[in-house]
């Protein structure tokens, strides 16, 4: 859960951004943002996306040099604290494990495990590693 999430859940943002490619648009995503907007983009796209926004829907510029794989979708679902367990838990550490690595309690660590198999529908470590590859959180040469 972002700050904004947290703290005004009401709020619904669009990032307007210079940059319009990854890793901004994702991270944005990632942070909360509902709509993703290039300030290239024309006034009438702007609009169409705080439209869009206002509904709760997703929006992202088409001008934007981006692509959504299902494995990026699937991790916009976990909360910041998660995402930082991910890789952890993709790499076969265990709970108490990642517990001391992320200075929490272990049965935190045991929560954040299970809502991540949750979300991500996985039930095996090896699916979890698969998409946590795929949606680059971690590298092949980080296994070793």
């Amino acid at each position: 859960m972002s700050y904004l999430e947290g703290s005004f859940p009401h709020i619904k943002s669009i990032v307007a951004s210079m940059h319009d490619h990854e890793p901004y648009v994702s991270n944005a995503l990632r942070l909360g943002a509902l709509g993703y907007v290039s300030k290239r983009s024309a006034s009438d796209e702007l609009i169409d996306a705080v439209k869009a926004v206002a509904l709760g829907k997703r929006y992202i510029s088409e001008d934007v040099n981006f692509s959504m794989s299902s494995e990026n979708l699937a991790l916009t679902v976990l909360t910041n604290r998660e995402l930082e367990a991910l890789p952890l838990f993709s790499k076969g550490l265990n709970a108490k494990q990642v517990a001391q690595i992320l200075e929490i309690m272990p049965k935190t660590a045991h929560v954040h495990k299970a809502n991540i198999y949750s979300k991500l529908n996985v039930t095996t470590s090896f699916e979890l590693l698969k998409i946590a590859i795929d949606a680059g959180v971690i590298q092949l040469d980080e296994l070793t």
